[in-house]
């Protein structure tokens, strides 16, 4: 019976389907044609998807629309909608995408897995947050090898992932700082898991480049005023490098305070205080007109914009009116990660860019964290 499916499209299936309407036949049938199976359907129906001969696979997007993570749900969708049309231009029709809401919880998140991997997904793309990922891991894990998962962060394991692990990009502005050839630096963070493991990254990774003082300092994590927060390294901050691991927004307010207190901060043509940050959220926007006094701030992102992608920058731009921010860059890195088959990849690199005239100018070339550095279980 199978032989005869072969060549059929959608369309004839479910016609073959409502023939048979209300036995597994047609319910096989409507399988091989995209959907997804009934909870109560015989378990061999769910092998009655399409198979994968070699072609491109059928991406599934698991990425959010509801609940806490909502808040990312516009630039993914737009990243995965500008991805698609960039990756399919070449490829015609070959290219096969199918969008499941993967909520903001593990369940959500496993719920909306088993529904692409029954819809024919041969490789998932998504979802966020680390125990999500893990829930979609394991869904695709149970398929026996059929399906793979890219997530547009940072992968663990079995997990590809497409940006850099924090480790790696802190171990870059540490390298950055040895360019500078600063002896003394301040952290500060938030006083949060994420600003934890950046402090834990630098100290590990800035007196390897020749810092000898170096003093950590934590703030509350929805901090907006810094006058306080300085006061206690106000002193040696004109001779020290300053990294700032958070969001470009909170860097900003930071570099206003440093700015006000008398600091000059270091630019291509004003020798000063080197600022240096992860710059999580960051964006043309970000850096454009109002932004100005982040000019010369040397970042580390997670996602950026590369020469090879400019097809993606000028979809994203022209759906959305601006530059892709990192989060868009991370779904198109992990779409096109999952055009390419998603196989393992060593662990992304990270690059440090210097903000320049409203723009990200790359300084040194990329730095690579080594597999056996990465922490276990991020």
């Amino acid at each position: 019976m199978r032989e005869q499916w072969r060549g059929l499209d959608a369309t004839a299936l479910e016609d073959a389907a409502r023939k048979a309407a209300g036995t597994a036949a047609a319910q096989c049938l409507l399988v091989r044609a995209g959907r997804s199976a009934p909870a109560d359907a015989p378990a061999w129906v769910r092998g009655c998807q399409v198979a994968s001969t070699g072609g491109p696979p059928r991406i599934g997007l698991l990425l959010p629309r509801s609940g806490k993570f909502a808040g990312l749900a516009d630039v993914q969708l737009a990243a995965a909608t500008a991805a698609v049309r960039v990756l399919a231009g070449p490829a015609g029709s070959n290219l096969q995408v199918a969008w499941e809401d993967a909520g903001s919880s593990p369940a959500e998140a496993k719920q909306a897995a088993a529904t692409l991997l029954a819809s024919g997904a041969s490789v998932l793309v998504g979802p966020v947050g680390p125990g999500n990922v893990e829930a979609a891991a394991e869904v695709a894990a149970a398929s026996g090898g059929r399906a793979r998962l890219v997530v547009p962060g940072e992968g663990a394991g079995q997990v590809v992932g497409v940006a850099p692990t924090l480790e790696a990009r802190a171990a870059a502005l540490a390298q950055a700082v040895g360019r500078a050839n600063r002896t003394t630096a301040v952290i500060l963070a938030p006083d949060n898991a994420y600003g934890k493991r950046a402090v834990a990254a630098f100290e590990k990774s800035l007196p390897k480049m020749g810092v000898k003082s170096l003093k950590s300092i934590y703030y509350p994590p929805n901090t907006t005023s810094f006058s306080k927060v300085l006061e206690p390294v106000r002193s040696s901050l004109k001779s020290a490098a300053v990294l700032i691991p958070d969001q470009l927004g909170r860097v900003e307010l930071v570099v206003r305070q440093m700015v006000r207190d008398g600091v000059v901060i270091d630019r291509p043509k004003q020798p000063g205080v080197p600022v240096l940050s992860t710059a999580e959220g960051c964006s043309p926007e970000a850096i454009g007109a109002g932004h100005e006094v982040l000019e010369g701030v040397l970042v580390a992102p997670v996602g950026w914009e590369t020469p090879e992608a400019a097809g993606f920058t000028e979809a994203y731009t022209a759906m959305e009116g601006s530059g892709p921010p990192d989060q868009a860059w991370l779904v198109y890195r992990a779409v096109a990660q999952a055009w390419a088959g998603a196989e393992a990849a060593p662990p992304p690199a990270a690059a440090v860019l210097r903000v320049e005239s409203g723009r990200f100018v790359a300084t040194e070339s990329a730095v690579s964290l080594n597999p056996a550095e990465r922490p276990q279980g991020r």
